[in-house]
């Protein structure tokens, strides 16, 4: 079967997988970052309603303590648990930070989405000095990922038939980033030629990053049982784009919300499929485009030396920052 097309990507068919096809997740515990808002909350509360423990990861405590008080309001008494952790993707400390109070709490996740993102305009830099795509939208999920690893690998010694999966939320945008996949010397894409603002070409060099991530770790932790996948949720309408203030920007984002995209409850539906349902539990490395289907990245994204690369400055920038 041919891959989707870009097009059926932006205008899908009808998904022949929902919701409430998910099995139940009873004593799955799961961690989503971005859980909070958009499709990340989405996520959270459909495991939540399948029975699963689940932290929504954000670095807004009282948003969060908000979101779950509605949460519990809005719905019948789920056999889930709900719960939150502090997180600034774009503060490394405070990845490792969050990654302790798991484990504090537990030895082990089954599942991990890594959802969170920022579009914003302008040169914004991280908590860390680094660009902010490539902080919040690569750097930090990488960190946070390395450090679950633990988790995750006890996950399946303790119950290998159901192995521990991680999700990487990427985008079809991917697509426009560096032909390279990943170049150590530009990692944003500042020196690139294009045709599009700076922010935005950053923000497509991180959401390649997402489905290298997935490769790279697939590569060389799938053999422990790992689940690594990535995906496209789809055309969705979010407030990632919170921070747009140009009159050109605002109205062309309303004029798309009218027209091609879809609420965050059709977001949620690749990424919960990806991580949940039974005919992906063997499908590491794999990448999945709306709705629920198998798809096919850009072609960089399955260039080996492009994730060694990515893998290797993302390790020598976390060295240099902690040891800071």
């Amino acid at each position: 079967m041919a891959a989707p097309t870009l097009w059926s990507q932006c205008f899908p068919p009808a998904s022949e997988w929902s919701v409430e096809n998910m099995p139940s997740q009873q004593g799955r515990i799961a961690v989503v970052t971005g859980g909070s808002s958009g499709i990340g909350l989405e996520i959270v509360r459909a495991l939540w309603k399948k029975g699963a423990t689940v932290y929504m990861a954000s670095h807004n405590e009282a948003k969060m303590r908000n979101v779950i008080r509605k949460l519990r309001e809005d719905h019948d008494t789920p056999s889930g648990t709900l719960d939150y952790l502090q997180l600034d993707l774009g503060h490394l400390q405070s990845v490792r930070q969050c990654a302790q109070v798991l484990r504090e709490k537990h030895n082990r996740v089954d599942l991990l989405f890594n959802c969170a993102a920022v579009l914003t305009p302008g040169e914004k830099v991280t908590k860390d000095g680094f660009e902010i795509h490539l902080g919040v939208n690569a750097l930090g999920p990488y960190y946070l990922t390395q450090l679950c690893l633990p988790m995750l690998t006890t996950s399946f010694k303790m119950n290998p038939h159901r192995p521990p999966r991680v999700c990487f939320v990427s985008c079809a945008y991917h697509i426009h980033a560096t032909s390279k996949g990943f170049d150590m010397r530009d990692p944003s894409g500042e020196h690139m030629v294009r045709l599009v603002p700076k922010f935005f070409q950053a923000y497509a060099n991180s959401k390649m990053d997402a489905v290298l991530m997935a490769n790279k770790f697939h590569r060389e932790y799938g053999n422990d049982g790992i689940i690594f996948s990535s995906c496209n949720p789809g055309t969705i309408h979010t407030d990632i784009n919170r921070g747009m203030t140009s009159y050109v920007a605002v109205m062309l984002g309303h004029l798309a919300s009218e027209t091609v995209m879809y609420d965050a409850a059709m977001g949620a539906i690749t990424p919960l499929y990806v991580a949940t349902a039974l005919e992906t539990a063997e499908e590491g490395g794999g990448y999945y485009v709306p709705w629920a289907r198998r798809g096919m990245p850009a072609d960089a994204a399955r260039n080996e030396k492009a994730q060694d690369d990515m893998a290797r400055f993302f390790d020598e920038l976390i060295a240099l920052r902690m040891k800071a």
